[in-house]
């Protein structure tokens, strides 16, 4: 899975709602947004993100949601 998503480095993400409900009973704030800077290898689906989401830069990939790529973004 790891090398799968090494291809989406520098793509931005953004709290899936279920990890939010999860977490504070509330959807996230859709505008909190950062980028994948690294995929970990010895963590499955864990990511590196460039600031942090919810007071942290880590995250595994399923909590996780892509955004489209239309706004710069690399593939």
């Amino acid at each position: 899975m790891n090398c799968k998503l090494r291809r989406l480095v520098g793509r931005t993400v953004r709290l899936k709602d279920e990890t939010c409900m999860i977490r504070h009973g509330e959807p996230g704030d859709k505008s909190k947004t950062a980028k994948i800077e690294r995929v970990y290898d010895d963590i499955e689906g864990g990511v590196r993100l460039d600031r942090q989401l919810d007071g942290f830069y880590s995250w595994n990939i399923e909590d996780l949601e892509i955004m489209p790529a239309n706004d710069g973004d690399e593939h």
